[in-house]
């Protein structure tokens, strides 16, 4: 007959504890990234446990949104009101015991002023501004549905079976808040939340056909004068607008 050896059971070193013991005492803290607006959120984009992932990660959002928005929005309607509008992608961490709720970021202007979240539990740990590409009404297609991007308005609408000729085939103009763009027999129009960014976008176009060195196309400027009367006359035959609309300077009355 033979007696089995009963095993017996390690005994945990005191050093195993002790570590065990730190691991759980550990604080723990969370991260988010969230894009906000006049200081409310819209969205979380990430969540990570760890400080590098998120750090990394808020970086590489920044980076890529550079790259994609070509013309970003810079005024949006609150409460019937159109306003400047500015986005900003927040790194939130979550708050530890002893931390202050108003930590030292760097703003605009490179000061380092405190940020203060409107979340007891988080703090602010990196912030940096959100692009968001804007977006346009152009005559003809439905104004909340069919709305259109800069890169359309400047690919399809100005560039698009554009002859490569020295003469001016088509031209463009600013009137309040809309841009026209005339060609032989007719004419599109592109309207825009406010003058601000009419004149923004005639800007910009113009920047990318000079890079271009395209030719066929002419920048008329600001409408004014006896021009200003017969365009007028032009989007009323077109669009059946009342007076009061066409000469409006933003899309809130």
């Amino acid at each position: 007959m033979v007696i089995k050896k009963k095993k017996s059971k390690r005994k945990k070193s005191k050093k195993a504890t002790k570590k065990t013991d730190v691991i759980l005492q550990e604080p723990k803290s969370s991260y988010r990234i969230i894009i906000t607006s006049q200081n409310k959120v819209m969205i979380c984009v990430f969540k990570a446990m760890n400080k590098r992932t998120s750090v990394t990660a808020f970086n590489k959002i920044i980076n890529e949104n550079k790259k994609v928005v070509r013309f970003p929005i810079r005024y949006s309607s609150r409460d019937h009101k159109l306003m400047e509008s500015k986005y900003e992608l927040l790194l939130m961490k979550s708050k530890i015991d002893g931390e202050t709720n108003e930590p030292l970021l760097r703003n605009e202007f490179g000061q380092l002023v405190p940020h203060v979240s409107n979340s007891s539990k988080m703090i602010i740990y990196k912030k940096e501004e959100y692009l968001l590409e804007e977006s346009f009404w152009v005559y003809g297609y439905n104004p909340k549905s069919q709305r259109k991007d800069f890169n359309y308005i400047l690919n399809e609408m100005i560039l698009k079976d554009l002859p490569k000729v020295k003469c001016p085939i088509k031209s463009i103009s600013v009137f309040k808040n809309k841009l026209i763009i005339q060609g032989d027999y007719d004419f599109e129009m592109v309207i825009c939340k406010c003058e601000n960014d009419s004149a923004r976008l005639y800007t910009e176009i113009e920047k990318e056909l000079n890079k271009s060195r395209v030719k066929s196309v002419f920048f008329a400027g600001m409408i004014k004068g006896i021009s200003r009367a017969r365009l007028e006359a032009k989007i009323l035959e077109k669009t059946g607008w009342p007076l009061e609309k066409v000469r409006r300077k933003s899309t809130r009355p």
